[in-house]
């Protein structure tokens, strides 16, 4: 049985991830042009600030906060994220928007306390959005 939620994928190296829609503000090419500097004294998954339409964010590399090394040094996309009036960005490798998701489930992996979603015979990593805020924001 599927649930009303709809999801929007991306992939960073190998893992897939879906985060729930709602969530989801904008796709950015981390070649445009935006106003954007390295932030002194953050950690060193933040890689820089972006201001997009006079919002700050901070722009999250997901292989360096989860101790993974990148097969690259540089992900081509950010998705920029929305939570409790704050944007973050994630940078990505590819970012997929939604599709027909009648078949998506949520299921559970106690052994590493994940929790995965099941959707068009792919497993996706679901995305947990206020624990990414809570790290990176304290």
């Amino acid at each position: 049985m599927g649930n009303d939620y709809k999801y929007i994928t991306i992939e960073i190296g190998e893992v897939k991830y879906a985060i729930p829609i709602e969530y989801a503000g904008y796709i950015v090419s981390t070649e445009r042009k935006f106003i954007q500097c390295t932030p002194p004294n953050m950690p060193a998954f933040v890689k820089q600030i972006l201001i997009v339409e006079g919002e700050q964010a901070l722009i999250v590399d997901l292989d360096e906060l989860n101790g993974v090394t990148s097969p690259t040094e540089t992900h081509p996309l950010i998705l920029l994220l929305d939570y409790n009036d704050t944007t973050i960005g994630i940078l990505a490798d590819r970012v997929y928007l939604p599709s027909v998701q009648s078949d998506a489930r949520i299921e559970v992996n106690p052994t590493v306390d994940q929790k995965f979603v099941k959707m068009g015979g792919e497993n996706y990593l679901l995305f947990n959005v206020s624990e990414l805020y809570n790290t990176v924001l304290g």
